[in-house]
């Protein structure tokens, strides 16, 4: 009889740490992610109509930069979600050349590299996340400017994906 009770508080101990081990249920799940470029209906936000790597910047919408509208190529990226509270979520991103960085209402900054973040407010829902590049004409032969963008919860990545933004030249 001694043997079962030794091993009933044996069972309890693998119990405990087995429920210890076990991925935390409040954990962020992301599903149907998409990066690409971004289209609206003019009744709804919008959402990513094309998965592509490739954003070829036309200047063919109009965007507010600098509190000045310009011509632009929306882009972005959105996915489905599930969590048991609202999460701040951390993105990272580099450029393989400096750029202007910045929001319609100011200039942030010149770098090749940046950061921003987000809350899902939800317990779930679907996350659509809206940019823009301005349209500009680079110098000589077809520029490239190559993106990789990765983003975290609690220092964990959660999705990362990479842009190719190519812009037309002057002839």
């Amino acid at each position: 009889m001694q043997v079962s009770a030794g091993l009933g508080e044996w069972m309890k101990k693998l119990l405990l740490l087995f429920l210890l081990l076990t991925p935390n249920s409040e954990a962020l799940e992301i599903s149907n992610f998409k990066s690409g470029y971004a289209c609206t209906d003019n009744e709804t936000f919008g959402w990513i109509c094309h998965e592509t790597k490739d954003i070829y910047i036309t200047g063919q919408s109009k965007c507010v930069y600098d509190g000045k509208e310009k011509p632009c190529t929306w882009h972005g990226f959105q996915f489905d979600y599930k969590s048991n509270k609202g999460e701040e979520i951390f993105c990272d991103y580099v450029t393989s050349t400096r750029i202007n960085h910045g929001n319609p209402n100011e200039v942030l900054g010149y770098d090749d590299k940046g950061s921003y973040s987000f809350t899902l407010e939800k317990k779930e829902g679907s996350f659509y996340n809206p940019q823009y590049f301005i349209f500009s004409l680079a110098d000589s032969e077809e520029q490239i400017l190559r993106s990789k963008t990765e983003c975290k919860v609690d220092n964990k990545v959660i999705f990362k994906f990479e842009h190719r933004y190519h812009f037309p030249t002057q002839n």
